[in-house]
Parts: C-alpha cells; sequence; structure tokens
C-alpha cells in the first residue's frame, strides 16, 4: 500500500471516529450476512435505530448474568429429539 493510499485510510478512518462511528469486523455463516447487513442499515437509519436497539436489548437481557448451564436450562427443548440409538460399536475378531 502506498503512503498515499495509507494517508487516505487513516484519514478515513478518522472522519468515522469523530462522527462517533466505529468499524466491525465479525465473521458469520453465509447464510447470515444479508440478515447483518439489513440489521447494520436499520442501526444506521434514524427512523429505525431506536426501536431496532430496544428488541436487541430486550433479547439480550433475557439472557444476561445467566451461566451457561442456566443459559442450556432454560433453552426451549420440546421440538427436539434428544434421543439416541445405543452403538454397542462394530464387531472385532481378535
Amino acid at each position: 500500500m502506498s503512503d498515499a493510499q495509507k494517508k487516505a485510510l487513516r484519514d478515513y478512518r478518522m472522519r468515522l471516529q469523530r462522527k462517533g462511528l466505529a468499524r466491525v469486523e465479525v465473521q458469520v455463516p453465509k447464510g447470515d450476512v444479508a440478515l447483518l447487513r439489513d440489521l447494520a442499515k436499520a442501526l444506521s437509519d434514524p427512523a429505525q435505530a431506536e426501536q431496532v436497539r430496544a428488541a436487541l436489548k430486550a433479547r439480550k437481557s433475557i439472557y444476561s448474568g445467566m451461566s451457561f448451564k442456566e443459559f442450556l436450562a432454560s433453552a426451549p427443548l420440546e421440538s427436539i429429539d434428544l434421543t439416541r440409538d445405543k452403538d454397542t460399536g462394530r464387531d472385532i475378531d481378535l
């Protein structure tokens, strides 16, 4: 990267910082990319931002303060089949 490119990038990031914005990089499954982009777009729109933040905070607060064990215990498991076939292994001739 040339010095001019580095300076341009530094200046751009400083402008974002002055606006109160932060750059975030996340890794998500491909199927969730569009969802996260839509969420970021909604958070940047002043008309939708408060409503989206409130919904996210409400959803997050349900599980805050729980240990992982408590979180798993509170998960809705009614529709999940947790039974397994007994696997006795494979036959081995000795």
